[in-house]
């Protein structure tokens, strides 16, 4: 709705568009991803996820651990939450929608865009591999390394051929969210 709040502009309504569309398949992977999750865990609290790591097979082997869960099921629905938050985030591959829409938008709502809803994904992003598959961002540690400096390269070259305000800003953006992302992949709390 923010996206489309000058109901007489074209440009407007061609952004809110883009925006819901891509807004629905983000979600829809996301959905799809917990399903996942669900199906193979049993659980949705972060804390159970950590749980069943941690302190309910402490002494199972991980043959026998993949045996006791279907661990492909379980990566399939970390790869689709994971892909649905680096579309939210607007990350190197997924970040072709940004542009558009925050060029169409009102500057007020292209702010809004560029900072509110990314603190709140990437703190929802750290949260999920720091509390509970954290084994998981030791295997994608290094796919999110490529992802991380993908987004700080195309975020600032791309950044440099800009003439408009807030197309610069949608490109500052991936930039910066390609270091947090950089610095998230490192896989310590520090």
């Amino acid at each position: 709705m923010l996206a489309a709040y000058k109901r007489n502009s074209i440009f407007s309504t061609e952004s809110g568009l883009k925006y819901f569309i891509l807004g629905a398949l983000s979600s829809s992977l996301f959905l799809l991803g917990s399903s996942f999750i669900y199906g193979t865990i049993g659980a949705t609290n972060f804390e159970d996820c950590k749980d069943l790591f941690f302190y309910i097979y402490p002494e199972v082997s991980s043959f026998e651990l993949s045996q006791v869960l279907n661990i492909n099921l379980l990566q399939f629905g970390f790869i689709f939450v994971t892909v649905s938050l680096f579309f939210k985030l607007a990350l190197a591959p997924f970040h072709i929608w940004s542009p558009d829409i925050y060029e169409g938008s009102l500057t007020s709502s292209t702010v809004f865009f560029a900072v509110i809803p990314k603190l709140s994904l990437f703190c929802l992003l750290v949260r999920f591999f720091q509390s509970s598959f954290c084994n998981f961002l030791d295997y994608w540690k290094y796919c999110f390394v490529t992802i991380a400096l993908l987004s700080v390269l195309i975020g600032s070259f791309a950044g440099l051929e800009q003439r408009k305000i807030k197309s610069l800003l949608a490109y500052s953006s991936i930039s910066h969210m390609g270091y947090a992302l950089l610095a998230f992949s490192s896989g310590t709390y520090e």
